[in-house]
């Protein structure tokens, strides 16, 4: 009997484990997704703040930093802004419900990975988390959506097919925390790293009032040379103190 009760205890502590690694390499505890509601949302009936206009057009990836990197110029962005606002105006309600049903479902799978994971949770518990974590992915999949349409009725009137996949590539790169010109480029994982840390030393070398290391510049200035980087760079230095008052007058909705 108790060979039959060890059996069975390592078969259920090995279902466990293998719960916590399907949640783990869907998404983990307590890591948001890149589009995760901030915060309670607001009731779905409320009047829409500027506040709220804006961080729902970054959320989409609208913001005005990408769009100047892509060359978004002040025309263009007067016709996307207003794409937008009206989009986000008529899906307000949707939106809402999309945070909220994310929050509500993170919420969920959170609390019952803590009680998994701690190893007091039953087998019965270890079949909730595997069930809340698919709610989870259908909850973000739906948040993803109701963005995707706000990105999408805002790019169809006022940017070029170039521009477009360009705001896609800047999108795809959030991830790493480089200045924005340098995510217009894709590169590999290493390339990446390579990138941010000699971005890091080149700018602490300035700070310090020394040259940068000679590996470091390097990677920079050929960073700068890549024809997306150079053209953002040009943009961001031209349009960018534009595009960002047009974008916070357009976006200031009145109480």
């Amino acid at each position: 009997m108790p060979r039959i009760n060890q059996r069975s205890n390592r078969s259920r502590a090995a279902a466990v484990r293998a719960t916590l690694a399907v949640v783990l390499a869907l998404g983990g505890m307590g890591v948001a997704a890149a589009t995760a509601f901030r915060g309670p949302p607001p009731p779905t009936d409320a009047p829409i703040t500027s506040a709220e206009l804006r961080v729902t057009l970054y959320r989409a990836g609208l913001d005005p930093a990408a769009l100047t990197a892509v060359g978004c110029s002040a025309q263009q962005l007067q016709l996307l802004l207003n794409s937008a606002s009206s989009r986000v105006s008529s899906d307000l309600a949707a939106l809402r419900a999309a945070d909220a049903q994310l929050a509500s479902a993170r919420t969920s799978r959170d609390q019952l990975f803590r009680k998994v994971q701690s190893g007091i949770g039953t087998e019965q518990d270890a079949a909730a988390l595997r069930a809340a974590q698919l709610t989870l992915s259908t909850a973000q999949a739906q948040q993803a959506g109701a963005f995707e349409a706000v990105r999408t009725a805002a790019l169809a009137q006022s940017l070029t097919t170039e521009q477009i996949a360009l705001l896609a590539t800047v999108r795809a790169n959030a991830q790493w925390d480089v200045p924005v010109q340098y995510r217009t480029v894709q590169r590999t994982e290493a390339e990446w790293v390579g990138l941010r840390d000699a971005l890091a030393a080149v700018a602490i070398a300035a700070r310090e009032g020394r040259a940068a290391p000679g590996a470091a510049a390097q990677i920079v200035n050929a960073a700068n040379a890549d024809t997306p980087v150079a053209n953002a760079t040009a943009w961001l230095a031209s349009w960018g103190p534009q595009n960002d008052a047009t974008f916070a007058q357009l976006t200031a909705i009145q109480p």
